[in-house]
């Protein structure tokens, strides 16, 4: 398992104080909160790799207005945007719920786990994982083959690492493609 967890990604420039709307990486809840040390990457050539989340405001679901402790010219804020939010992944775990557990899950490896639908019921067994930078997919055996699932926190009902299920909410259609 990773010792590092993608958490975000400054998707634009709020203004040109510095500040910047950053966006949930891999379907996980809004981590990001003051006093939070992010190592950005890519890094980029004259910008700091390292910063502190100073203040985090606006704040929703996925995404939040945020700023950093050190100073940024606007040149270098700029360069900073696209950049993933990468942190610690022991620094959260314990402040988040099944979302960074699934996370944990998935870099264990979660061959082998059953796939329920909450209205069809069992689906199949997952036979791989891809991570993506905006979700995960799973490769899950069915009945009718290898089926692709987006592994995204608006479809899973439930995730018990007892039982080694996860409980889905899947939109109608989406196996038969």
């Amino acid at each position: 398992m990773s010792p590092w967890l993608d958490i975000a990604t400054l998707e634009k420039m709020k203004h040109a104080d510095g500040r910047f709307v950053a966006v949930s990486a891999a379907n996980l809840p809004f981590l990001l909160c003051s006093g939070m040390q992010v190592h950005l990457v890519p890094p980029r050539i004259d910008v700091p790799r390292q910063l502190t989340v100073a203040s985090v405001t606006e704040e929703r679901a996925s995404s939040a207005v945020i700023s950093f402790v050190e100073a940024l010219s606007a040149d270098q804020a700029q360069e900073l945007v696209g950049c993933h939010c990468v942190v610690a992944r022991q620094s959260v775990e314990d402040e988040v719920g099944d979302a960074v557990r699934m996370c944990s899950a998935l870099s264990a490896g979660l061959q082998g786990w059953m796939v329920y639908d909450e209205h069809a019921g069992r689906i199949g067994q997952i036979l791989d994982f891809v991570e993506h930078p905006t979700q995960i997919t799973l490769s899950v055996d069915t009945l009718a083959g290898p089926k692709l699932v987006p592994l995204v926190d608006e479809l899973v009902v439930s995730f018990d690492e007892d039982a080694r299920v996860i409980t889905m909410r899947l939109p109608a259609g989406l196996l038969e493609v």
